[in-house]
């Protein structure tokens, strides 16, 4: 494993750590940190959209909205144009912790960066988002 794959696997793994230590407490997991931004930023997306983005199998989607929906965070319903498609919004309480959850991941992210400069965060995120881009990611919603 190359040098750059070890240092994203540690972000990934710093980054999901803190996201599960702040879901705990609702009895929730780090994947519905992701579910929630996701849903927040694009309500109505789809599930399948929201398998793509994050890269899982669309049961394993499935699966995570269905307890969100349970725990009262999500409403599931049929498109309009296709009746199969499940579109996703958030409920008013998803939207009450979602604040609480950008601040969390802000706070992280600055720990992060804390010793780059202005423009060395400017390249290193213009960097990173042309990887995104060639391997599809951040592109559906």
């Amino acid at each position: 494993m190359s040098q750059f794959s070890r240092d994203i696997n540690t972000i990934d793994r710093y980054l999901r750590h803190h996201r599960r230590e702040y879901m705990e407490p609702l009895g929730l997991k780090g994947i519905h940190a992701r579910l929630f931004m996701l849903i927040c930023r694009k309500p109505g997306c789809s599930q399948d959209q929201l398998a793509k983005q994050m890269g899982f199998d669309k049961s394993t989607i499935a699966r995570q909205l269905e307890l969100l929906e349970d725990q009262g965070y999500v409403m599931r319903n049929a498109g309009q144009k296709d009746k199969r498609i499940l579109c996703v919004y958030p409920t008013e309480k998803m939207c009450q912790f979602q604040p609480g959850l950008d601040a969390a991941m802000q706070k992280w992210e600055e720990t992060l960066l804390q010793d780059l400069s202005v423009e060395e965060r400017r390249q290193l995120t213009g960097f990173l988002s042309r990887i995104c881009e060639k391997i599809g990611g951040e592109d559906g919603i």
